[in-house]
């Protein structure tokens, strides 16, 4: 697990994000809400053929300590949300944020659900015309996907800047609309920030991607049972399993996973990933970003996780 952390703070490009995860709190017959951080590596949406990897945090609360002892060695472009935790990362110009476009179409869209209106509607077609670029450009090169955002992304994007603002200037402060361009007005630089970073995602999905499955997995498992037992399940549960298939999917096929398995009599587990040789650079297969998908976790199963 140390090992893939190591590698991973070597990249130039780390996308994160964090979910709620109760434990339960010994003697107190009750559960605390701690949190299980995720940092995703994964470069193939840029044209990189090297499979991805991810390593997760268990920490007892949100506090912005974590993530800035986590990422203390590392340089380069954080994915990330709004979270004012990561703020001091940024201080010193070592790390650089990409801010998540997901995110500020989400505030958007839930205006939208609640009352719709021309302007809810002209913003996200446009932000729907930005992805649409986007998907052109998926598996590009750096150098290719940075000159089609600056003759595509970039004047689209000034253009919206500029209906943001007129929208600002006649929207009340305090509507909830305003509230919601305001936040993405607040993080412009980061969210276009892309524009000019090959390598750059749009949005911070790479992440949540890899924590989707937790989240469903709630509705499974009651809580973690210490500190131990969830740092145990970031460990050896979720960074090894999730990163040595990601990479297993990689380099082999669907239909080859079959054949494995049919071939072993059994579904596939953690160690066949283990021990699955990697194919040469040439015969690497790209796969879209975010393979991430957990079946089960058994270190938060039922709440047993260890000592409480």
């Amino acid at each position: 697990v140390s090992r893939i952390r190591e590698e991973g703070l070597k990249a130039a490009k780390i996308h994160t994000d964090d979910t709620p995860v109760p434990m339960l709190v010994p003697g107190k017959g009750k559960t605390a809400q701690a949190r299980l951080w995720t940092h995703v590596v994964d470069d193939r949406a840029s044209g990189s053929t090297g499979p991805a990897l991810v390593w997760y945090k268990f920490t007892l609360d949100r506090s912005g300590i974590h993530p800035q002892t986590e990422l203390k060695t590392f340089t380069g472009l954080l994915q990330a949300d709004g979270y004012a935790g990561y703020d001091k990362l940024y201080q010193d110009g070592r790390i650089r944020e990409v801010a998540c476009w997901a995110h500020f179409r989400r505030k958007i869209f839930e205006n939208h659900q609640a009352s719709p209106t021309p302007l809810t509607t002209d913003l996200l077609e446009r932000i729907a015309g930005l992805y649409r670029i986007e998907d052109d450009v998926r598996g590009q090169p750096p150098d290719i996907r940075r000159q089609q955002r600056q003759e595509h992304s970039k004047p689209q994007i000034e253009t919206l800047h500029s209906v943001i603002d007129d929208a600002l200037r006649r929207l009340s402060p305090k509507s909830s609309m305003a509230k919601a361009l305001t936040y993405g007005r607040k993080r412009w630089d980061a969210l276009t920030r892309y524009l000019g970073e090959g390598i750059a995602e749009m949005d911070n999905n790479i992440a949540e991607r890899s924590i989707r499955s937790i989240a469903i997995g709630r509705k499974n498992w009651l809580f973690t049972g210490s500190k131990a037992g969830g740092t145990r399940a970031a460990a050896i549960s979720l960074t090894m399993k999730v990163t040595c298939f990601a990479q297993f999917n990689a380099t082999t096929s669907r239909p080859e996973r079959t054949k494995i398995s049919i071939q072993m009599q059994r579904p596939l587990a953690l160690t066949d990933a283990f021990c699955w040789p990697s194919q040469p650079d040439g015969q690497r297969r790209r796969r879209p970003a975010g393979p991430y998908i957990i079946t089960d976790v058994p270190a938060l199963r039922h709440g047993r996780t260890g000592p409480a």
